[in-house]
């Protein structure tokens, strides 16, 4: 499901898929903005994004308590869309926790 969501965005950001990979393998919660219920917002940057944080790119992320596994939930552009509604991210939330249930990645 995210990897459909990101799709537009890794044709425009060419390095879009290194910068994801960076921003995943450094997370640390500690140093992110939360959003409550294991969500958290960090701002990914791209060599194409010349600007400053403004105009970066958000990537929402869901931290599961039992196994501190980090899932990406969305990801968008702040040049094209200012913030993504609690219902938006909730919505994501839901299919991707029904993917990981499916697949078996999220066992009790």
């Amino acid at each position: 499901y995210f990897l459909n969501h990101a799709r537009p965005l890794t044709k425009k950001y060419h390095h879009l898929r290194e910068s994801l990979a960076v921003a995943l393998e450094s997370f640390d919660p500690d140093l992110a903005f939360s959003l409550g219920r294991g969500l958290y917002k960090l701002r990914i940057r791209t060599p194409e994004i010349r600007k400053g944080k403004s105009s970066s790119l958000r990537l929402i992320l869901y931290l599961t308590e039992r196994r501190g596994i980090v899932t990406p939930i969305c990801i968008y552009s702040k040049s094209d869309q200012s913030d993504v509604s609690l219902r938006e991210i909730n919505g994501h939330l839901e299919r991707i926790l029904f993917e990981l249930r499916r697949r078996d990645v999220l066992l009790s």
